[in-house]
């Protein structure tokens, strides 16, 4: 069950707002109304998610093109779609109603518009949906500690797990990767220790979450080496400064490769702009008060990588399973 009130993803959609996915309800941020406002009011019920619905062990947030909102309830067993006008519109269940969502992502399979893939930290497996809602089955079973997942342009599925980041082609559900993928040697901040989130941008780089080392990983897959990817770069260290995270629980890109994180314990969201041009040097940090107001800072972002922030034994306990 998750830990109320905890972080647990965020999401952009095609209007740069942010949804925050907390344990228990989502909140939704539009950055163009204001520097300094309160939650729109059909998100505002503290215990609700876009309207007056209570939701349970929520994960990972997505947003489709069409601006409904896919919500993984891990305790409920189910994805929660709602209306961009904050209707619960439909639930998205296994066969046997067993299924542990942790992450949602939209494929890009052309015969099946808007198909769903679904991670399942229990089952070790990948539930897939059709733009019809209906169940298409599943794949990659025994799959170990699944998290959040994304879907390039070729409809290549990522998923994170315990061991690193797992590929597969999404169009006949076939593994295409091993489990350690992109891991780096020898330098502690190239290796991939807890993966807890994908994001894939425009130019199919992968955005790679980790909570152990408290930074993002970015891949890029090299042209004349196809399924070869290397660190393009790392954004973040440890800390609490501009720029800083303590255990990422989620990621997000828009169009113009602004990185989102969910940066959990430091219980904020943190934006890394036009982070592939200008080395993300400047960053914005979305924090919420007591009163439920969201205020907007910028800065320049800290990213001295020493020994005493690479790595922190502090904070260690990982909320597994939604």
């Amino acid at each position: 069950m998750a830990v109320p009130n905890v972080l647990y993803g965020v999401a952009v959609d095609s209007q740069r707002r942010i949804f925050v996915t907390f344990s228990d309800h989502v909140e939704v941020l539009d950055p163009s109304k204001d520097a300094v406002w309160n939650v729109p009011k059909a998100y505002s019920n503290p215990f609700a998610i876009l309207g007056d619905i209570k939701v349970r062990s929520a994960n990972r947030t997505r947003v489709d093109k069409q601006g409904r909102v896919f919500v993984p309830e891990y305790e409920k067993g189910c994805v929660s779609i709602f209306s961009a006008d904050g209707k619960r519109i439909h639930e998205l269940y296994s066969p046997n109603r067993d299924m542990k969502p942790v992450g949602v992502a939209f494929g890009r399979k052309t015969d099946v518009q808007n198909q769903i893939f679904v991670s399942d930290f229990d089952n070790g497996c990948i539930h897939t949906f059709n733009s019809e809602w209906c169940y298409l089955g599943k794949f990659g079973n025994n799959l170990h500690w699944l998290m959040g997942l994304a879907v390039d342009s070729k409809n290549r599925v990522f998923v994170a797990m315990a061991s690193g980041i797992a590929g597969f082609n999404g169009d006949n559900m076939e593994r295409i990767w091993s489990t350690r993928f992109g891991t780096g040697c020898g330098d502690v901040d190239e290796m991939i220790c807890s993966p807890t989130d994908v994001a894939v941008d425009i130019y199919n780089n992968v955005y790679v979450a980790d909570w152990n080392t408290n930074c993002i990983h970015v891949y890029k897959e090299e042209p004349l080496h196809p399924e070869k990817w290397s660190i393009v770069k790392i954004v973040g260290c440890w800390g609490g400064d501009f720029g800083q995270l303590r255990r990422p629980m989620g990621v997000a890109v828009d169009e113009e490769s602004n990185i989102y994180v969910a940066d959990s314990k430091n219980r904020r969201i943190q934006v890394f702009l036009n982070s592939l041009e200008n080395d993300g040097l400047s960053v914005q940090v979305y924090k919420k008060s007591e009163n439920g107001t969201w205020a907007i800072t910028t800065g320049e972002r800290s990213n001295t990588r020493t020994g005493a922030n690479k790595l922190s034994i502090e904070d260690v306990n990982f909320p597994l399973g939604g």
